[in-house]
């Protein structure tokens, strides 16, 4: 399906006049009145601000209000969960036995600048508004996993981190750089995106993988490198068993206490003794999952997610960090994103014969 830019919450709380746009449900920021999604919201009080208000109006952003936050975020999470596919049912183009007809593999991955002393950029406050950071965006060749097409897209943070929902921090810039490249090269748009970060293998079954899949109409892979610990689940009885694990492509399932299947430890390559974690995002099976990231993989992290990191790091390491006067909110973010923004598509490519 087409991507959609940005999303809409579906919570309701007291004092929230809602307003209804593509049949999803948004609140009203009580300072200026406009429409304001969970992905640049606070809740304070029981009323939605959106995120630039708060800062110009002074508002307190206690902890109480972060707490409030996160049961939004959660009830988001469980009523985008609904949309959730854990199956080969809707894979078109290509067949996830034999991977025949695979082209395009996509991999999105966010860092963030650092200070001189090595630290995070200034924040507004210590759960991380206001860092600025860099949203990458690459498709591969498949299977020959040379890059076809890289794009960069500074970003600053205006949702807080909470651990458990990182897709509210991050998934609406993999969107806006998964919509940019459809509209200019849609003959590059991937079958597969690959996210660093976890899909069902979640503490409630949808991490980022997952929440960009449903709201962007993609097919999705998590790409986990540290085990988050749920259910059981924890590093030190998984690796036991990966130890056992002789070389590459091998994968042990992960299997918390409750008896779910969240996803799989994989030994990326025979080199690669450190495994990583990988699960359903969207739109397929575990089986595929692992079918095509095995595939992918030259060293411990598949391509599609390392050359996404390397782009951005590449491009860090290129400008100096951000100065610590810099505003939080760019006055102008246009001007701040074309200063900043890298889109390249590598040429001598043959695109006639890549499937979309």
């Amino acid at each position: 399906g087409t991507p959609v830019v940005g999303h809409q919450g579906f919570t309701r709380g007291p004092a929230m006049r809602e307003g209804r746009s593509a049949g999803r449900v948004q609140h009203t920021c009580h300072v200026c009145g406009a429409l304001v999604s969970l992905s640049v919201m606070r809740v304070i009080d029981g009323k939605a601000y959106h995120t630039q208000c708060i800062r110009r109006s002074g508002l307190s952003t206690a902890r109480g209000s972060l707490q409030e936050l996160t049961e939004a975020f959660k009830i988001e999470q469980l009523e985008l969960r609904k949309r959730l596919i854990t199956d080969d049912s809707t894979v078109r183009g290509w067949d996830p036995c034999t991977l025949e007809g695979l082209t395009l593999v996509g991999g999105v991955d966010i860092s963030f600048w650092e200070t001189p002393e090595g630290g995070k950029t200034p924040t507004e406050n210590s759960e991380g508004v206001g860092q600025h950071a860099l949203a990458a965006l690459v498709v591969l060749e498949f299977p020959s996993q040379r890059v076809l097409y890289r794009a960069l897209k500074p970003v600053v943070m205006t949702v807080p981190y909470i651990p458990g929902f990182v897709a509210f921090r991050e998934v609406e810039f993999f969107i806006d750089l998964l919509t940019d490249l459809v509209a200019v090269h849609p003959e590059l748009r991937p079958q597969i995106v690959m996210v660093d970060g976890n899909g069902v293998l979640h503490n409630r079954g949808f991490g980022s993988a997952s929440h960009l899949g449903v709201l962007a109409g993609y097919t999705t892979i998590g790409i986990g490198k540290n085990l988050m610990h749920f259910d059981g689940l924890h590093t030190d009885k998984v690796r036991l068993e990966t130890n056992k694990l002789t070389r590459g492509g091998q994968s042990i399932p992960l299997v918390g206490e409750s008896g779910t299947t969240w996803g799989a430890a994989l030994r990326s390559t025979d080199k690669s003794i450190k495994p990583i974690y990988v699960s359903v995002g969207h739109g397929l099976s575990l089986e595929t999952a692992l079918r095509v990231t095995s595939a992918c993989c030259k060293v411990r992290i598949p391509e599609p997610v390392r050359q996404a990191d390397l782009i951005s790091r590449d491009h860090m390491a290129a400008h100096p960090p951000v100065p610590p006067d810099l505003p939080l909110v760019p006055a102008s973010v246009a001007q701040e994103e074309a200063r900043l923004l890298q889109c390249t598509v590598f040429s001598g490519v043959d695109y006639s014969r890549l499937k979309s």
